[in-house]
């Protein structure tokens, strides 16, 4: 598929790219930390833009399940305005309402299976993700602000250490230290990387679902096409019928106006007298 977009647009994605890139290789600094935070504010704004989407979507699929049902009942009714009418049906109108009801019923369940499949694929895609997503964030975010707080603790310790102390002292006071900076760098990549994947990630899986929506509606509208299209091919018999059954009622239209004429025209007997 061609790329597509404006020259700003591609522009701007490339640079959140190279910033969500470069954001879980920067060293620890208050620039880093308030940009950390920014990106954890954006993966949380993408969370709720993304639950009100699947829900829109299971909104659609309960629309479409209710308008199935009314256009199934609409054809029932068809069927049995055909089948209960035995002058209709001998006329050959029901066999024709049997018909276009049948691809009417064909349609409508070819739509709601499309809606079904698209609303499975974003409760797999993104509905379970964006929990697991939130439910991940905030354990790092504990975890990094754990460690951030044992790092805080072992340099006041460190600091507290006097340059006349003991040597095991000074070596234990350097280990610990050397511990907890490397417990928090590893908490603090570990979060770092989650923000970009949540960020970037869940929006690359929308794309995918739009995607996936788009071949599903696309093969649902091939089926339709070819249910609508079978009917055209009856169709011409369809309207000879019609024709023949409109030149049937002018008939009897015309038989019933003369009969009427008659009548209106023949002399009428006296009252008689009393």
């Amino acid at each position: 598929m061609p790329a597509r977009g404006s020259a700003r647009e591609k522009r701007a994605f490339g640079a959140q790219a190279r910033r969500m890139e470069h954001l879980a290789l920067r060293e620890d600094s208050p620039a880093f930390r308030a940009e950390l935070e920014r990106c954890e504010a954006n993966a949380h704004n993408v969370r709720a833009w993304l639950k009100a989407t699947v829900e829109s979507v299971h909104a659609c699929t309960r629309a479409r399940g209710a308008c199935g049902d009314a256009e199934r009942a609409f054809a029932d009714e068809l069927v049995a305005f055909g089948g209960s009418n035995p002058a209709v049906m001998s006329a050959g109108v029901g066999p024709a309402l049997w018909t276009i009801s049948a691809a009417f019923k064909e349609v409508s369940d070819l739509s709601h299976a499309a809606m079904l499949g698209l609303e499975k694929e974003f409760a797999n895609r993104i509905d379970t993700r964006i929990d697991e997503d939130a439910k991940a964030l905030k354990e790092l975010r504990q975890r990094f602000s754990r460690a951030d707080e044992r790092h805080r603790a072992a340099l006041d310790r460190a600091r507290a250490v006097k340059a006349s102390a003991a040597e095991d002292k000074v070596l234990g006071a350097d280990r610990e230290l050397g511990a907890a900076r490397l417990q928090l760098e590893d908490a603090r990549c570990e979060l770092a990387d989650k923000v970009v994947a949540v960020e970037s990630g869940r929006q690359v899986d929308l794309l995918e679902c739009m995607l996936e929506c788009v071949d599903v509606q696309a093969r649902f509208f091939d089926a339709a096409r070819a249910q609508m299209g079978a009917l055209c091919e009856s169709a011409p018999a369809w309207l000879a019928l019609v024709e023949s059954k409109r030149a049937e009622l002018a008939r009897l239209s015309d038989a019933s106006r003369a009969q009427r004429r008659k009548v209106r025209a023949a002399p009428r007997r006296a009252a008689p007298r009393r």
